[in-house]
């Protein structure tokens, strides 16, 4: 008999390090919902070509851009 696993996926975390760079409409929305520096976000999925990625934060998912998601933990 196969044994079924049901624990919960390990997603990777990262920390939001800074909004400066991010453009004044996207900073306002993020900070609306409870994205500021210093909370951890969980990746979900990271597009390929540089598409989209998807957090979690707050049990809240949310699609955000690849160079905004490089700007809010301090990539390049």
């Amino acid at each position: 008999m196969m044994q079924l696993n049901y624990a919960e996926p390990s997603h990777q975390t990262v920390t939001v390090h800074q909004m400066e760079q991010i453009d004044k409409p996207t900073a306002t929305r993020l900070h609306s919902l409870g994205i500021h520096s210093g909370c951890e976000l969980a990746v979900l999925r990271k597009y390929p070509f540089h598409g989209p990625v998807i957090v979690e934060y707050e049990s809240q998912r949310i699609g955000i851009r690849y160079s905004i998601f490089l700007a809010l933990i301090g990539g390049n």
